[in-house]
């Protein structure tokens, strides 16, 4: 669908900053959440998605897609962070709080399954 070069790639940027200046929740969801990034490509990719979700009725405004989309960011940052911890500890502390020591696998297999 999109063909990303040299050429293109100027473009791009020039697209996702207009996007990002003219729209502040997309400005907001650009951003990223936690170490999710979002790309220039990305960017004028979800726009572009948005823009077919909005005229096709799904949603009324582009606000509502881009909440969606933040909150998936979000969840998968969460989702991250549990399987890191499940990959690594025996335990989680939601509340944020300090692991001790023993709390740490042993001998973590680097999966989530040992």
């Amino acid at each position: 669908m999109y063909a990303i070069d040299q050429q293109n790639d100027h473009r791009t940027q020039q697209r996702a900053k207009l996007y990002r200046d003219t729209y502040p929740a997309f400005a907001r969801w650009s951003e990223g959440y936690g170490v999710i990034q979002h790309r220039d490509e990305t960017q004028v990719r979800v726009f572009d998605l948005c823009q077919q979700l909005l005229c096709t009725g799904r949603f009324r405004q582009i606000d509502e897609v881009l909440e969606i989309l933040s909150a998936a960011d979000r969840l998968a940052t969460a989702a991250m962070w549990l399987v890191v911890h499940m990959t690594y500890t025996n335990k989680v502390n939601f509340n944020g709080s300090a692991l001790d020591a023993d709390d740490f696998k042993s001998n973590p297999q680097g999966h989530t399954g040992g």
